[in-house]
């Protein structure tokens, strides 16, 4: 699975804060954090697969993702 850094270095740092209207601390934030935001999901996928690679999507902050709730344990 790539990193969220990969990923933003194969689309590009300009190119995807371009296409996401968002400034470019907030894409170098997300290659820091390793995560995503949920809302760039879409975005991500579609400039992802014009160049040939895929963004998991446990690399997303999905709300509960991969979580149990409390009363599930």
């Amino acid at each position: 699975m790539k990193t969220t850094k990969q990923i933003i270095l194969e689309i590009g740092s300009a190119k995807l804060s371009k296409h996401l209207g968002v400034l470019p601390t907030a894409v170098s934030n997300a290659a820091v954090s390793n995560v995503f935001p949920s809302s760039w999901y879409a975005v991500i996928q579609d400039l992802s697969k014009s160049k040939g690679i895929t963004a998991d999507k446990k690399l997303f902050n999905f709300k509960g993702a991969g979580k149990k709730l409390q009363h599930e344990k």
